[in-house]
């Protein structure tokens, strides 16, 4: 009976050692996971950042005194459009980004990081023209030239956070 009890406590005690040998390899694959998903998000902020930059300055160089009181909104809402596609193009991070992500499908990879990028960087603006359309459409004191000014430099501290947040989520 005691061989047995001896024998009981002793299988207990190494199958009580196995399971908890084999936890730290779980672990550290769901670390890598986690690791790999925070770099990706990373990356991707940095990359949306960039582009909300880049399309800020662009905005800034653009002349829209031309248009009309009437159409000035749609023409700076499609200008902002095709900026965003110059500056995704401008963007060299994310083809190489892409690489590492996904060696077999680098060029499916590149232009679904392109994609994302862009579509985000839309949404963004999207907020961000709302947001100063609501006061351009009560104040018709606002001149056009201090809308784009106001929209080109919330866009450029968006973009700014954006990219020091992936910065930082990268280097940690």
């Amino acid at each position: 009976m005691k061989e047995t009890l001896a024998a009981l406590c002793v299988f207990g005690f190494l199958a009580i050692t196995a399971s908890a040998h084999a936890l730290p390899e779980e672990k550290s694959s769901l670390d890598a996971a986690f690791d790999s998903q925070v770099k990706s998000a990373a990356e991707e902020a940095i990359l949306v950042g960039e582009i909300l930059r880049e399309v800020a300055g662009q905005l800034e160089d653009d002349d829209l005194s031309a248009e009309t009181d009437e159409y000035f909104v749609r023409a700076l809402w499609e200008k902002t459009k095709s900026a965003v596609k110059n500056a995704t193009a401008m963007v060299k991070g994310a083809v190489k980004n892409a690489y590492k992500e996904a060696k077999g499908h680098m060029k499916a990879a590149a232009k679904e990081a392109k994609q994302k990028a862009n579509e985000k960087a839309l949404e963004i603006m999207a907020k961000i023209f709302g947001k100063f359309m609501q006061s351009y459409a009560l104040e018709d004191s606002n001149s056009r030239v201090d809308f784009v000014k106001a929209v080109t430099t919330d866009l450029e501290r968006v973009g700014m956070r954006l990219q020091a947040l992936g910065k930082s989520l990268h280097e940690s």
